[in-house]
This record gives structure tokens, C-alpha cells and sequence, in this order.
């Protein structure tokens, strides 16, 4: 019975609301402000205050920010990105701006956006059914309407220079990449041609706008086998993409996805096709020239790249297929195996918490969620033709992962293809269920919620959205410092919100506003107030006894009162007592 009191609490504590829209949106969207949903030819924008705004444009491929003041749109057909900015009422197309010797191809596949940064994925041309014609992806990252950088799998850790390997930071990148200033590709970006001389402060910005010459990348591991190089052209580098943080500032992270060719089955694999996701972090260059602003560069995280978890067999996982990032966590989707439904297909890493710090997403204890942590069984579709798939075709060269007609492409319908980090949950949408299955970070099960047409989550916010035809339901969590079960409130109604998201006591803490219960504090830590979401060191109280200001004032009687006994003294003496006489002496002569 304790058992179940034990875990009952998790599952339903986070405030929840329902209303009703106009339309039947095909495409669902959330963010700290707003809920966007999509028809064939139009967008809303429906702020949780109620006021909606409108555009005549759409995509299945799009990312809000937490203002809602800004719309990224992927179109990867056309090579092309759109921002729909709502308050200004404008539409600005964005197109690849790299030299014809940078082939970028399907430039919107992939997008994410904080603030008014954001990150695109072109992740090139994928694989035909005979395994031929792949290109190598690229991703870009924005401020605003402009590039800030390139980002490719020749991205390095670090720079080979004799026996030792630099840090790629900001200032050994400048000394490394001197040899560039004679490079045609560069033309217009340095301010002189001297190989000697490292590259100047002004030139950086530019520099790192243009994608790197193929090179072997080091790793903080060591560098990589070179047999692995061309492999690069068929990994998808930017299949998924996200962003957890604005340019400009520090504790930003930026993650990009190569899940590998995802058109070739995967039970076809010979250890070439594989999937990594690479992660960098903000480092703020405060030039001393004052005429430049402080200059945003990535460094490499120590971490990058993860990779997938090491099997028995060489069935491609397809790891990086979607990812999801909050601050504190990283999940990575991979194909879920039939076969072994024990093993998690959503890895999940913790990451540094701190805006201080670099991200340093390491994989968590538990590991991640498997099949079998879900109810039921999600995989009970799978039919004997479906794993009977390569039969027949084993002594092709390359098994494209859908050739037969009566078969779809099963392997990228898999449960997984769609993931989200809210707060402390990992979500995972189940389309073929009608299922959003919530966990924690520590991979234990909190609830399902069942919906009919559309879900979604987005980067860096607390949000969930289900769709059920023209009802929308939104959940978010109580304000941090408080908990709640599951309550009902409109988003803005803070009477009802304080009323049901109850504070932390004293001695408790909470920092997950979809928890039910607030923690206690550690051994040697408390809190000194209610509605807390930290604890702070314990400090001994001061015993009960005088204030200081009538300690000072005792001090001051004391003090004044022997001052006035002295006094009172010296004038007694003085009035009172007579002066003795002097003494006379006559001297006798004794005879």
C-alpha cells in the first residue's frame, strides 16, 4: 500500500485549462505565451490571455518563441526559411548564404528558435533506394534576420599543433586559422593577408559565418578514425536541431543531430551508419577594441559527440532521429528495437542546470525509456512481414528502408520521431495510440494523457498542448517554491492559482512545479520562509537573550550611571567633609 502512495503523487500535479478554437488546425504548436495552431493556408497565434493573431502562412516544419513575437518556418523543398514577426505584421525570407563551393540542400528541415536567436538544419541531400547521392549537411544559426555561424561535422574540439591539441576556443582559433586569409573562400573577410599575424578581433564575426574546409575533426577523445570521413555525407548532419538559449549570453547550449542515413533499413548495417548528436556552448569575447561588440563563439562541448549506446549486433539505431532539450536534461530518440524491448530507445542526459556553466550533458543513471516502460505495448502493430523485411534481400548492397508497396516506411513511423522536454518531464508522443506518455528526468513513469488529433512541446518551456478535434487542452506547471495535484485554472487567473498551487512549508523545497509533494530539505539545509524553491546552508539560531539595542542601552546606564556616582562623589567630599587640621610639632629637649 505505501508502494502505491509512493508514486501516486507524481502523476497528476500541474495546472491544466480547456478552450474551444474556430477551426480544425492541422499543425499544434506551444510557448510560454501562446498556442499556435495551423490550417491549410493559415497560422494563429492564440495568446493565453485570449487575444489571436493571424497570417496567411504554413508549415509542418516551424518553432515559436516563449514571447511569441517571432515564427521560424522551415521549407527544405525550397531551401528557404520564413520569420513571421505577428506585431510587425511581416513576413522576411531567409535563403542559404554560403559560396557555390558549400552545397546546402534542404535548408529548413530543422528548426528551433529562443528569443530572437535561432538555429536552422539543412542536413543535405539524403540517400536514393540504391544508396547513392548523399550530400553532406551543414546548420546555421541566426540573430534575427542575420547569419551568426556555420556549424558541420568538420567542426573540431580542438586543433592539432605538434604534440599537442589546442582547445578550438576563441583566441587559439584566431592563431590556427591564419593560414585561411589567402583562401578565395574568405575573400572580403580578413583586413590583411599576413600569414604571421593571427586573425584580428573585427574578422572573427565573418570568419565564422562561412562553413570550414573538410578537415579530420579532434575530438576531446582523440581524433577521429579518418575511414570515418566519408562517412559524413550521408549522416544528416542537422536532422533535428535545438537551441536552448539566446546569442549574447552566457549558459547557452546549441545541439545538432546526425542520426545517419535514416533511408537505409536498419537491421542493414555494416558499422558505417551510425548517429551522433554534437553539442557547443556560449563563450562571450569581450574584445578590447571598443569599436566591437562582445563577439557570441562556440566552443566545442568536452562531451560532444554523444554517441549511441554500445549493443551486441550492428543494427543501426538511427540515434538523433529527434532530440529535445530543456536546461537541465537532453533526450535523444533512436529507433525502439522489436526485439529488445528492454533496451530505452529515448536516452536521456543530464545536463548543468546553471547559466554559469557549459552544458556538460553527460547520460543519465537510469538511463533512458524503453518499450516496456510504457503501458501496454506500443510496438504490438509490428506485423511478421514487417520483421521479416529483409528476407530476400539480404545480398543486396544497400536495403533501402521502404521498397515494397504493401509496406510503409515503418522504421521512421516508430514511436520516438517526435519527443520534448518540458520542466522535468520527457515527453513522447504515441501518434498511432493517441498517447503523450509524461516521465521524469529519472525515467519513471508519471502519466499518460490520451488525445485524437495533435500534441506538441516546444525548447526551453513548461508547456504541453493536446489537441481533440476543436478543443484544446493546455497544461503547465505551478510556480516553483509550490506544488499542486491536478487542478483546473485558466493561464492569468493568479487568485486561483494561488489558491491551488500550494507553497512549500518551512524545512521543504520544491523546484518542479509538477510535482505533488515538495522535497525536504538536505541534512544541513532548511529554509527560512515558505513557497521556497532552494534550500539554504543551516545556521545555528542566536540563543534567546537582549537585543543589541538594549544590550547598547544597558551599556549606556551603566556607563553614565558610574560616571554620575563618580561625580556625585568628588562633590560629596568636597562639600562634606572638613579639612583636617594641620598638624602641629614642638620639639622637646628631654633633660
Amino acid at each position: 500500500m505505501h508502494y502505491l502512495f509512493f508514486f501516486l503523487p507524481l502523476v497528476s500535479a500541474y495546472l491544466e485549462q480547456s478552450f474551444d478554437i474556430d477551426v480544425y488546425p492541422l499543425e499544434l504548436g506551444i510557448s510560454d505565451a501562446c498556442t499556435l495552431y495551423s490550417t491549410e493556408n493559415t497560422s494563429y497565434l492564440h495568446f493565453h490571455d485570449g487575444q489571436i493573431l493571424q497570417k496567411n502562412i504554413t508549415s509542418s516544419i516551424f518553432a515559436v518563441n516563449n514571447q511569441c513575437d517571432l515564427v521560424v518556418f522551415g521549407y527544405p523543398a525550397n531551401n528557404e526559411v520564413k520569420l513571421w514577426r505577428p506585431f510587425e505584421n511581416t513576413i522576411t525570407s531567409i535563403f542559404p548564404n554560403q559560396s557555390s563551393e558549400i552545397a546546402v540542400n534542404r535548408f529548413g528541415f530543422s528548426v528551433d528558435v529562443q528569443n530572437q536567436s535561432w538555429v536552422v538544419g539543412a542536413p543535405g541531400t539524403p540517400n536514393s533506394a540504391l544508396g547513392t547521392g548523399a550530400g553532406i549537411g551543414y546548420a546555421f544559426v541566426y540573430d534575427g534576420d542575420n547569419l551568426q555561424s556555420c556549424r558541420s561535422l568538420y567542426d573540431t574540439y580542438c586543433y592539432p599543433i605538434g604534440t599537442e591539441c589546442k582547445v578550438a576556443n576563441f583566441v587559439n582559433t584566431k592563431d590556427y586559422y591564419k593560414f585561411l586569409k589567402i583562401d578565395p573562400l574568405y575573400a572580403g573577410v580578413f583586413n590583411d593577408t599576413l600569414l604571421n599575424n593571427q586573425i584580428t578581433d573585427n574578422a572573427m564575426p565573418g570568419f565564422q559565418k562561412i562553413c570550414i574546409h573538410p578537415q579530420q575533426p579532434y575530438y576531446s577523445t582523440g581524433p577521429i578514425d579518418p575511414v570515418r570521413v566519408p562517412y559524413f555525407e550521408y549522416q544528416q548532419f542537422g536532422y533535428a536541431v535545438a537551441l536552448s538559449g539566446q546569442l549574447g549570453k552566457f549558459g547557452t547550449s546549441l545541439y545538432i543531430s546526425a542520426p545517419g542515413d535514416t533511408n537505409r533499413f536498419m537491421e542493414d548495417n555494416a558499422g558505417a551508419n551510425y548517429g551522433r548528436v554534437y553539442m557547443w556552448d556560449t563563450d562571450i569575447w569581450d574584445s578590447t577594441d571598443e569599436t566591437l561588440d562582445n563577439i557570441t563563439w562556440w566552443d566545442y562541448s568536452v562531451f560532444s559527440p554523444l554517441i549511441p549506446p554500445n549493443l551486441k549486433g550492428a543494427t543501426y539505431r538511427g540515434f538523433g532521429r529527434a532530440i529535445a532539450v530543456g536546461r537541465s536534461a537532453l533526450a535523444v530518440a533512436t529507433y525502439p528495437l522489436y526485439d529488445n524491448t528492454r533496451e530505452p530507445f529515448v536516452i536521456v542526459y543530464d545536463c548543468n542546470p546553471e547559466l554559469t556553466t557549459s552544458s556538460h550533458c553527460e547520460e543519465s543513471p537510469d538511463r533512458g525509456i524503453s518499450i516496456d516502460d510504457l503501458p501496454g505495448n506500443p510496438l504490438q502493430y509490428v506485423s511478421n512481414g514487417m520483421k521479416a523485411y529483409t528476407d530476400g534481400k539480404t545480398r543486396w548492397n544497400y536495403i533501402p528502408s521502404d521498397i515494397e508497396d504493401d509496406l510503409p516506411d515503418f522504421q521512421n513511423e516508430f514511436i520516438g520521431r517526435h519527443i520534448g522536454v518540458a520542466g522535468s518531464n520527457v515527453i513522447i508522443a504515441d501518434y498511432r495510440n493517441k498517447k503523450v506518455y509524461r516521465f521524469g528526468k529519472d525515467s519513471k513513469k508519471r502519466e499518460t494523457h490520451r488525445y485524437l488529433q495533435n500534441t506538441n512541446f516546444g525548447t526551453n518551456t513548461q508547456h504541453l498542448i493536446l489537441q481533440s478535434h476543436q478543443k484544446l487542452t493546455h497544461l503547465w506547471q505551478c510556480p516553483m517554491g509550490s506544488t499542486s495535484g491536478k487542478e483546473f485554472c485558466d493561464w492569468g487567473k493568479e487568485e486561483c492559482i494561488s489558491r491551488k498551487c500550494i507553497p512549500c512549508e518551512l524545512q521543504y523545497y520544491s523546484d518542479d512545479g509538477w510535482l505533488q509533494f515538495c522535497d525536504p530539505c538536505a541534512r544541513n539545509f532548511t529554509t527560512y520562509e515558505e513557497g521556497r524553491a532552494y534550500c539554504d546552508p543551516f545556521v545555528a539560531p542566536i540563543p534567546p537573550g537582549l537585543s543589541w539595542d538594549d544590550t547598547f542601552f544597558i551599556l549606556v546606564v551603566i556607563v553614565v550611571g558610574a560616571l554620575a556616582a563618580y561625580l556625585a562623589l568628588v562633590a560629596w567630599q568636597y562639600l562634606c567633609i572638613s579639612k583636617r587640621r594641620p598638624r602641629k610639632f614642638s620639639d622637646k629637649i628631654m633633660v
